[in-house]
């Protein structure tokens, strides 16, 4: 989900405990003025210069894009957080977006951007904080003189710090049960004192109180004054313009961003102080999560990333191939699943992280997965360290490079604008892949400090012992030492048996060529007696790849325990490919399996030289699935317990999944599907799969570098499994017709309230679902302003789409620490209230600005293969066979007038009464009961 319209920014947590890339320092190395190295196919123009200010630019020129894009990335965050004032960092994000001397209405940049098809966001890591935003070519100008100015003249206006602090307090209660953040609360205890990562990056209330003679206003002024200098930034833009249009802007606009005495960002204490490590420290955690991590800080390698040591060893000790540690912890029945690789980074030292997800017998014998641990890295250490492997992965990331594809522009200028500061400027582009230094000896050095003398053990289950808790999501921990018994299990195990370094890599492609074939404009239709076959030759991106998706559409998800037990199926053949196809994975082949709405499916993508080979294995154990006991019930349980711990996401989460939960024919809720698996045997599950197949009706695409010939080979492949059923789609998929109000209550053990009321378009039709994306451009940063910024009801406030399958809907979100149903529920009923004078104020010249911004995202192209192929594919999907519902909704809404959008609002929200809503209840069990009404066949176009 993404609430990037609506201008919520994304706190980038430490890495290591939650899953994102924290900021790093800079690497010293020539910064010239010129272009970057770049991939063969990359047709973009670039030019890197740094102005006189010390701003680092990185101009990009790509004629043909459909969005004009910038990001500023400043080299500070939470790391540079006053030990009295923490969440400053991210607390200054909030408020740069709140007016400037050149534009001082705070909801003006959000508008502006909402009418011309924009959107924006930002994110605080612990060393960057970045900003970025994109909008309609035609527009690009305006939108980045108003950027600028966050970084020249930005009013830090005292009303709305007063406001703003609320959200940032919203933003931390929203995620107070965020099992990852209440991880980095315990590690923040356990860290040096001394070292900024022990500070509380989120900010709250208390943090960011006002106090005598210590206004927090001027408290960041000083922080912006401090560390806002134009040399410590980074910007990175993409437009139409050529490359001297834009330094020219650039120069006049950026020109004037102060350079000032900055405060150093230099981290010289020690992640962990002498004598803090080696410990083990047990978390207990709100969801059901059994989850064992082993944490080593080591020496921060970034300038040395031409030799990529760490990825190197994170291949080795993260391989899910045959005798790979995580092979062999699953047939001990250990463990699920298995990830290692680098996190956190503070230009001194970084952290290397295994985390290993636990079965129940892991939980109880965690030490002893430990003890496997440290056997795999003896192995690696003894046997591993080979120039050939090193240069097979370096093979592999040479090859991402030269092929490299488009990404969507906003995305790529935040990734390169962050890029500028950890890379020499010829290599911004290059310097993730690049992999050419082999040196051994650096390697070992890092191995060494992968030892038990050097190690925080995490462990997260339920149940574990605890006596303390952390102070800002109370998370209850207990810190325990090694004992000397485990230390020497740890430090002298044999190696096992079972243990072995992976093989040459079977699946690296060996014919990278590009099909000699027309591309298509539009799928064309090769197959449609025993099934459905579509074909998309397709070599525009210039590369050798190729997907193919797959539907079998049948009546056995009708029901949730149909639903449940065919997910389990396509889990446990998941399960079982895993440490074959892995190498393909690492090679750039990658496949899904899926539960439909209407039936279940797979995919499958990448370089096309092995494809046929990795479809062939995917299918032949389709046909036939082994089906372990063991295997089938250890995949039993974790399915039913990621459903159960869906009821324990953050409430905003939970009440916008229940709409179409509610509301689509076949899809159905998490806890009914958990349920309907206890008890499921191997045997009845293979008397379940004996029939995966029965009636059930075949339709794949395949898109990309492929000829006709090879493109029916991979289909005839699938087509093995189909049995040829007739029409099963057409009456299995349906949403039912909301006919009256509806209110839906769940609950969930959260502070906060969430609240969601979905209206539902009054049909299917494409001209129905025109006019709901106008109206919700023209809601969404009213509603956002009026509820979030002046109200200040919450963090988490949005207009979303809510489009199911065919028909279309509005979503009025708010999750609130602060407001409870009732007053959620009046201020949008208010809001509704007072929109219908916005529009009789609004002119017709005035809605051709919404006009044009549905427009022009609706003229996006795919920037990449695999959004072109998804994109045909959805159309099949939704048997739109004419590949024109862009085309068709550009002219229906470009014909659509003020008398029009006046007439749905009134019909759609005020009038009728057809809404529903989900709201969160707290200590009381919630009603029970679907919306009532009657189900709209969605037509076959």
């Amino acid at each position: 989900m993404s609430f990037r319209a609506a201008g919520f920014c994304r706190l980038t947590m430490l890495g290591l405990l939650a899953g994102c890339l924290a900021g790093c320092g800079g690497i010293d190395g020539a910064r010239e003025a010129g272009a970057p190295v770049k991939s063969p196919n990359d047709r973009l123009d670039y030019r890197y210069l740094r102005l006189d200010n010390g701003l680092q630019v990185l101009l990009i020129s790509d004629p043909d894009t459909d969005k004009s894009a910038a990001a500023l990335d400043v080299l500070a965050g939470s790391a540079q957080d006053p030990a009295d004032r923490q969440g400053l960092a991210h607390f200054l994000e909030h408020m740069l977006f709140l007016g400037t001397d050149k534009y001082p209405d705070p909801g003006e940049y959000q508008a502006h951007l909402n009418e011309r098809g924009g959107r924006y966001n930002a994110y605080t890591s612990f060393r960057h904080t970045n900003y970025f935003f994109d909008i309609d070519p035609d527009y690009f100008d305006e939108g980045l003189d108003r950027f600028s100015r966050f970084f020249v003249a930005p009013l830090f206006n005292s009303e709305y710090v007063e406001r703003e602090k609320h959200a940032v307090h919203s933003e931390y209660q929203a995620r107070i049960k965020n099992d990852s953040r209440r991880q980095l609360d315990v590690f923040r205890q356990l860290s040096n004192p001394a070292h900024p990562v022990s500070g509380f990056g989120v900010g709250s209330l208390e943090t960011l109180a006002e106090r005598p003679g210590q206004s927090v206003r001027g408290a960041l002024l000083d922080f912006y004054s401090a560390y806002y200098s134009a040399d410590r930034m980074a910007l990175a833009i993409l437009s139409r313009d050529a490359l001297d249009e834009q330094e020219a802007k650039i120069r006049r606009m950026f020109g004037a961003v102060p350079r000032r005495d900055a405060a150093s960002v230099t981290i010289a204490e020690s992640l962990f102080a002498v004598g803090q490590l080696p410990r083990v420290v047990h978390i207990e955690p709100v969801q059901d999560i059994r989850e064992l991590s082993l944490l080593f800080p080591v020496p921060d390698n970034a300038a040395r990333y031409r030799e990529k040591s760490l990825s190197y060893l994170s291949n080795l000790l993260g391989h899910e191939g045959g005798g790979s540690l995580l092979a062999l912890l699953k047939s001990e029945g250990l463990a699920e699943g298995l990830s290692a690789g680098a996190g956190f980074r503070d230009g001194n030292q970084s952290v290397f992280q295994i985390t290993v997800s636990l079965t129940p017998a892991g939980r109880q014998n965690w030490s002893d997965v430990v003890a496997l641990v440290f056997d795999q890295i003896d192995l690696i250490r003894s046997a591993g360290i080979k120039k050939w492997r090193y240069r097979e992965q370096a093979r592999l990331a040479d090859i991402r490079f030269r092929f490299v594809e488009k990404s969507r522009p906003i995305n790529y200028v935040s990734r390169l604008a962050s890029q500028m500061h950890d890379f020499p400027s010829a290599d911004i582009l290059r310097g993730p892949y690049r992999m050419d230094q082999y040196h051994e000896q650096a390697v070992r050095g890092i191995l060494d400090g992968l030892n038990p003398d050097n190690v925080l053990v995490s462990l997260l289950a339920p149940g574990v012992a605890t006596d303390s808790y952390s102070p800002f999501y109370n998370a209850p921990y207990r810190v325990l030492a090694v004992s000397d018994e485990q230390r020497r299990a740890w430090r002298n195990a044999a190696v096992e048996e079972g243990l072995r370094l992976p093989p040459e890599n079977p699946y690296i492609p060996q014919s990278l060529a590009l099909a000699d074939v027309e591309t298509d404009a539009e799928p064309v239709l090769l197959e449609r007696d025993a099934y459905s076959f579509w074909l998309l030759r397709d070599t525009s991106f210039n590369v050798p790849r190729a997907h193919l998706r797959a539907a079998f559409k049948s009546r056995r998800v009708e029901t949730a325990e149909g639903a449940a037990m065919t997910a389990l199926l396509l889990s446990v053949i998941e399960e079982n490919l895993k440490s074959e196809t892995y190498p393909a994975a690492l090679a750039g082949l990658n496949y899904s399996f899926s539960l439909r709405p209407d039936g279940f499916g797979f995919a499958v993508g990448g370089f096309d030289d092995r494809l046929a080979v990795l479809l062939q294995r995917l299918v032949a154990e389709l046909e036939n699935p082994g089906l372990r006991e063991n295997v089938v019930v250890r995949v039993r349980d974790g399915l039913a317990r990621n459903w159960r711990n869906t009821a324990r996401a953050e409430p905003y989460l939970q009440v916008w999944d229940k709409v179409p939960q509610l509301l689509e024919a076949t899809r159905h809720d998490p806890l009914v599907m958990a349920d309907a698996l206890r008890g499921v045997t191997v045997g009845q599950l293979a008397g379940f799969a004996a029939g995966m197949f029965d009636a059930s009706e075949l339709t794949l695409l395949v898109g990309g570098n492929v000829t006709e010939k090879e493109g029916r080979g991979l289909a005839r492949t699938v087509a093995r499994l189909a049995s040829g059923g007739n029409d099963v789609a057409a009456s299995i998929r349906g949403v039912l017709r909301l006919s009256e109000s509806h209110v839906s209550e769940i609950a969930i053990d959260h502070a906060d309230t969430a609240l969601i009321r979905y209206y539902q378009g009054r049909d299917g039709s494409l001209r129905e679902r025109g006019r709901f994306l106008l109206l919700r451009q023209l809601l969404k940063a009213p509603f956002y302003n009026e509820l979030r910024t002046e109200q200040q009801l919450g963090y988490v406030v949005a207009a979303v789409d809510q489009r199911i399958d065919r028909v279309p809907g509005i979503g009025l979100l708010v999750q609130s620490p602060v407001a409870g149903q009732a007053a959620i529920e009046k201020a949008m009923a208010e809001f509704l209230r007072g929109f219908p004078q916005r529009l009789a104020d609004m002119d017709e010249a005035e809605l051709q600005t919404y006009r044009t911004a549905v427009i022009a995202t609706l003229k996006e192209k795919p920037e990449n293969l695999a959004e072109r192929v998804a994109r045909d594919w959805n159309a099949i999907d939704l048997n739109y066979l004419g590949f024109d519902t862009r085309e068709k909704l550009i002219s229906l809404v470009s014909e659509c007038r003020l008398a029009d959008v006046r007439s749905a609002f009134a019909a759609v929200f005020l009038e009728g009464n057809r809404w529903l809503q989900v709201v969160n209840v707290h200590g009381r069990e919630p009603e029970s009961g679907r919306p009532r009404g009657v189900l709209l066949a969605i037509p076959a176009q």
